[in-house]
């Protein structure tokens, strides 16, 4: 169960994002948006390192829950 946590929370995440660019809601989507349509090139990457650290912090967090909630499991204990 934990490991398909660990693989659909950032299928979520990015399934979000998108679905943000596409209703244009506020958010780090639409930011990234703006960004692209007058070539800001740095504020496109920026929304791009702020996804991509947030899906770590996400895949971490799920580690770290897997390996407190399943102690018994040698693949959890890494």
């Amino acid at each position: 169960m934990f490991t398909r946590l660990q693989i659909a929370l950032p299928v979520a995440l990015v399934t979000t994002i998108v679905a943000e660019m596409l209703t244009g809601s506020d958010g780090i989507g639409v930011v990234m948006l703006g960004a692209m349509r007058f070539a800001d090139s740095p504020g496109v990457f920026a929304g791009i390192l702020v996804i991509a650290a947030t899906g770590i912090v996400v895949i971490r967090l799920m580690e770290w829950l897997r390996s407190l909630l399943l102690r018994w499991d040698a693949e959890a204990s890494g």
